[in-house]
């Protein structure tokens, strides 16, 4: 298993993280973002395994478009947060 650290800069507020592979995922498919060849990489759909499946930051409180974090019981993985 391969670990690494992933620091995020997110509202002014630096988080400093330890991650493994296997709780991140690596690959997506295209059909999961609204518009992916135009750069908006929101969420399409309900993706299992990345809505409501990331790790509990309480320092973030919204997301890259300034949604509040979480929008439901858990955090989701990436940037935004996916409403649907």
């Amino acid at each position: 298993m391969r670990i690494f650290t992933w620091s995020i800069i997110f509202t002014s507020v630096l988080i400093d993280k330890d991650f493994t592979v296997d709780s991140n995922f690596t690959t997506a498919a295209v059909d999961w973002f609204v518009d992916a060849s135009a750069g908006n990489l929101h969420l399409a759909y309900d993706i299992s395994g990345v809505v409501d499946a990331g790790e509990d930051l309480a320092a973030v409180e919204v997301d890259i478009d300034g949604d509040p974090r979480p929008i439901n019981s858990r955090y989701d993985i990436g940037a935004d947060e996916y409403d649907f």
